[in-house]
């Protein structure tokens, strides 16, 4: 199975394809895991989509300022939290008998002189 990471608009200034490349690795075997984690720390929005999802984990870390961060499965928003400063949130979200479709997350920062750390992770 391949794998597939979509993230919209520019993240750093690097193109979708760059994204990818520089943040994230695939293991083969039963299942294809795909795993992206920034470094260094990321300071601008976020978006990304993976597709035929068995189960999806997301972790952030604030640093400094304050971010939101949204998940949705198959079109469900099944996340929503703002992090402040100094804090961190970690999800897991397992599809159950049948994979998501879609899963997509979004991080928005929401104040000035955000610094956050990024990690995702899913198998197909």
């Amino acid at each position: 199975m391949a794998s597939a990471l979509v993230a919209s608009g520019p993240i750093l200034g690097i193109s979708d394809t760059d994204f990818a490349a520089k943040y994230c690795t695939t293991e083969g075997g039963a299942f294809t895991i795909v795993h992206c984690r920034t470094a260094p720390p990321l300071t601008s929005n976020h978006s990304g989509s993976a597709f035929d999802v068995d189960t999806f984990q997301i972790s952030a870390c604030v640093n400094s300022g304050r971010i939101n961060m949204k998940v949705w499965t198959d079109g469900d928003l099944v996340l929503n939290v703002d992090i402040p400063e100094r804090s961190c949130t970690s999800a897991t979200l397992d599809s159950g008998l049948w994979n998501f479709d879609v899963v997509s997350d979004t991080i928005t920062v929401i104040a000035p002189n955000t610094e956050y750390d990024l990690s995702t992770r899913w198998d197909q």
